[in-house]
C-alpha cells in the first residue's frame, strides 16, 4: 500500500478518564498519492449481511492502476453489476463477485469487456481489506469483470494480481466474512 501523506498535523488532545467516546474526522488530515478520491459503493442485500461499503479507487496515473479502475468503472456505469451476486466465498481467503447476476429468477453470466493489462504493483498488495481483479490462472493480463475482496493476507499467493481498490468505510469485516 502507498503511504498516506499527512496534510494537516493532528493536535494533542487531553481527555478525562472515563469520558464518553469521541469521533474524530481525519479526512482532511491525510492524503493518498495513489488516489484522486473517486469512490465506488457496494450495497449488500440483507441476506448476505446487508450494509454499504465504500471503496476508494487507486486511480492516479503512474502510481495507481488507472486503466484497471477505468475498466471497473465502465462495468459500474453500464449497470453491469446491478443485481450481481457473490458467487464464491472462501473463509479467511476471499469473497468473489462481478461475473454473475440474477435476471428473471435465473443466474446469468455477465458479458465481459476486453481484458486489461496487468497493473500490479507491490505498493498495492493483496492484504486484508483490499479488492483485486480476478484473473485466469497463469494469465496476468486476463482481468475483466470479476473481482474479489481479500479476507486475509493473500500477498504470498496472489500478488502479481492487480489490486485496484481498497475498503474505505462502511460494512464491517464481520459482515463480509465468508463463513
Amino acid at each position: 500500500m502507498t503511504t498516506p501523506i499527512v496534510t494537516q498535523q493532528i493536535d494533542d488532545l487531553t481527555v478525562v478518564e472515563d469520558s464518553p467516546n469521541a469521533t474524530f474526522n481525519l479526512a482532511s488530515t491525510f492524503d493518498d498519492p495513489s488516489t484522486t478520491g473517486q469512490i465506488a459503493r457496494f450495497e449488500f442485500a440483507d441476506n448476505v449481511g446487508g450494509g454499504v461499503s465504500d471503496v476508494l479507487l487507486f486511480d492516479q496515473e503512474g502510481v495507481g492502476a488507472a486503466t484497471t479502475v477505468e475498466n471497473f468503472l465502465n462495468y459500474v456505469k453500464d449497470g453491469d453489476y446491478d443485481q450481481s451476486i457473490i458467487h464464491r466465498s472462501v473463509p479467511g481467503f476471499i469473497i468473489q463477485g462481478g461475473g454473475f447476476a440474477v435476471a428473471d429468477s435465473q443466474v446469468v453470466e455477465l458479458a465481459a469487456d476486453d481484458p486489461v493489462v496487468n497493473e500490479f504493483s507491490a505498493e498495492r498488495s493483496n492484504l486484508p481489506g483490499t479488492i483485486a481483479v480476478a484473473k485466469l490462472g497463469n494469465d496476468p493480463d486476463s482481468g475483466t469483470n470479476q473481482w474479489f475482496f481479500n479476507l486475509g493476507d493473500n500477498s504470498a499467493n496472489l500478488d502479481q494480481q492487480m489490486v485496484v481498490l481498497r475498503f474505505w468505510s462502511g460494512v464491517k469485516c464481520r459482515k463480509l466474512r465468508a463463513d
